[in-house]
């Protein structure tokens, strides 16, 4: 058992140390919760500065599990889209001027875009849309892209008189058989809708689902 004069020291030890080392706890956090500080006079101010810390680690915790449930949510809302488009698609089949008008509908309807643009290449039975190959470009890797800076010219051509109202599109390819049939862009008078950058693992899915249904009427 340790004498008075030891525990007297080692305390004067610990003290010097932390003196010598003003950061300590601040690199050591997770010391905190076991502290006791009493009733002392003046520690307040540290004590409320740690509990602000502890606080503020508590609501950074939180954030991240509501963005991680919303995200979840998210997800489960677009599967449930995708299989109603599904559904809405094999319901019947039309000549192929009447299935672009079909995919046009549903795609409005189950993801509220505000316009939709398909166009297909000419080895699909289209007259070709004159811009069709500026637009493959750009999904020419098999992969949806998001775009808010897109030219008036692309828009005008893309969504006739509706143009000037759309801020960002995505544009999907249409893909069967690991070859790009066609391209489907969907515009959005939201900037924030279709920014650059943003996850494309469902557009992609769509653009598989569209690009098979135009497949099965063949």
């Amino acid at each position: 058992m340790m004498s008075n004069t030891q525990i007297m020291t080692k305390t004067q030890e610990v003290i010097d140390y932390l003196k010598q080392h003003p950061s300590f706890f601040e690199e050591n956090q997770e010391l905190l919760r076991y502290l006791d500080f009493g009733d002392g006079k003046g520690v307040a101010p540290f004590y409320e500065r740690q509990r602000k810390v502890w606080k503020d680690r508590e609501n950074q915790q939180q954030t991240k599990i509501d963005l991680i449930v919303d995200s979840a949510e998210t997800n489960q809302r677009l599967e449930s889209d995708l299989l109603e488009m599904a559904i809405g698609l094999l319901s019947g089949r039309q000549n192929k001027k009447d299935a672009v008008k079909t995919v046009i509908a549903l795609v409005k309807r189950q993801f509220n875009v505000n316009d939709v643009a398909i166009l297909l290449n000419k080895k699909e039975g289209a007259c070709g849309h004159p811009k069709y190959d500026d637009v493959r470009q750009r999904v020419v890797h098999q992969s949806s892209i998001c775009d808010d800076r897109v030219s008036s010219n692309l828009l005008a051509s893309l969504f006739n008189d509706n143009f000037k109202a759309i801020k960002s599109c995505a544009f999907v390819p249409l893909i069967f058989s690991d070859e790009i049939k066609g391209v489907m862009v969907l515009g959005s008078t939201s900037e924030a809708r279709f920014q650059p950058g943003i996850g494309v693992m469902f557009l992609d899915r769509l653009g598989l689902l569209v690009g098979s249904y135009f497949q099965s009427g063949k």
